[in-house]
């Protein structure tokens, strides 16, 4: 008995202290004006996010405060992003006010002020948005012949977004598009034409506008063949795609505008001959707004198809 008792004290004792040093390593210390924080080895910096697109799907810490700090806060919510390199925490004061502050490793601090003045060395594209690598790069690589572009005079083009990224992290920053032309592939940085974001940007608006011809080969080289599975699995997809829902739709066109009244038709043309005077009329009618709706359809059908 006493053996049995002395095995549970110690699996309890074993229990808490992993439960503690998992708490311990999931937890961070704020500085006293909450601008930084210490997780693990690293210290991570509150920085200026507005502009960035980050997803924080990552662990949730645990926010060790101080006694002062516990005077003003009620609750702290961080999260990391999948990189763990940046961090996001919701501040819930006493007061009702909530503060929202993006923190990053302070290592990547260089890197990412100079990707704030458009100076990242490195950049991703994406063919397929649904792709989380993309075409990596540097930077450098893309300036290549200054070129006037001729925007509303282009008939036909792929573009493609190219996001200056810092290695390593998350962190991505619209920085301009890959055009594919008849002629060769372009890029247009957005500080060159005063654009902020992809959306708002539109080729065939702009009768001339600067744009870089790409001459690194090897860069050429890699865009050439990730645009050519991008326009097979596109041709290939959206062929397929289109033909299952025009069958479908076929389908359903056929059911709901044929067979349906067709059914309806026979149903109350029997039931018309047992029916009283009153319900023989109205079943009647109904017949024969079946059969005309019946009529109406095979005649718009016949025009469509010829």
């Amino acid at each position: 008995m006493k053996r049995n008792l002395l095995l549970l004290v110690l699996v309890l004792i074993i229990s808490c202290t992993l439960s503690v040093m998992v708490a311990a390593d999931d937890s961070v210390v704020f500085a006293d004006d909450l601008k930084s924080f210490e997780y693990g080895n690293e210290e991570f910096v509150r920085i200026n996010a507005s502009d960035l697109e980050v997803y924080f799907d990552g662990r949730q810490l645990n926010a060790l405060l101080t006694r002062e700090q516990n005077k003003e806060l009620d609750d702290v919510i961080i999260l990391l992003d999948e990189y763990e390199t940046l961090a996001n925490a919701e501040f819930k004061y006493k007061d009702g006010s909530t503060l929202t502050s993006v923190y990053l490793e302070k290592s990547y601090l260089d890197e990412y002020e100079a990707l704030l003045n458009g100076d990242a060395s490195a950049c991703v594209i994406y063919f397929d948005l649904y792709d989380s690598e993309g075409i990596k790069a540097a930077t450098d690589s893309l300036y290549g012949e200054r070129v006037a572009l001729k925007g509303n005079r282009i008939i036909s083009y792929d573009e493609f977004p190219v996001y200056a990224t810092v290695n390593g992290t998350g962190i991505e920053l619209i920085r301009g598009v890959i055009v594919y032309c008849s002629d060769a592939v372009y890029f247009v940085d957005f500080d060159d034409v005063g654009v902020d974001s992809w959306y708002d940007f539109y080729l065939s608006e702009y009768k001339e506008l600067s744009a870089w011809r790409i001459t690194d080969s090897k860069l050429i080289s890699r865009l050439s063949e990730a645009k050519s599975e991008y326009d097979a699995e596109y041709t290939l997809g959206f062929s397929l795609y289109d033909g299952i829902s025009q069958k479908i739709a076929a389908v359903l066109l056929i059911l709901l505008f044929a067979v349906a009244p067709f059914v309806i038709f026979v149903i109350f043309f029997v039931k018309s001959f047992k029916a009283t005077r009153v319900y023989k009329r109205i079943y009647r009618t109904v017949c024969i707004f079946s059969a005309l709706e019946l009529i109406v359809f095979t005649i718009i059908a016949t025009i469509v198809l010829m």
